[in-house]
């Protein structure tokens, strides 16, 4: 599951909606240089992993990336 974060080029309508949506284990894994390219990079999120009661998560099944860092795709 996860749930769409307000963002200037995503809709402001669909913000803190939540979508069933499969994905795979790696799919949405980014890994950046520097913790500067990561932190740039926040600013592009629109969905992170959420758990059953809609709590961002970074815990496996909720993400199944199981990476830290790694609940916002």
């Amino acid at each position: 599951m996860v749930e769409v974060v307000s963002r200037r080029h995503c809709s402001s309508r669909m913000a803190g909606s939540r979508l069933p949506i499969a994905v795979a284990h790696g799919e949405g894994y980014a890994e950046f240089a520097t913790a500067g390219q990561r932190s740039r990079a926040q600013a592009l999120v629109t969905l992170r992993f959420v758990d059953n009661r809609g709590a961002a998560t970074e815990d496996y099944p909720y993400n199944p990336t199981v990476r830290r860092r790694a609940s916002r795709v």
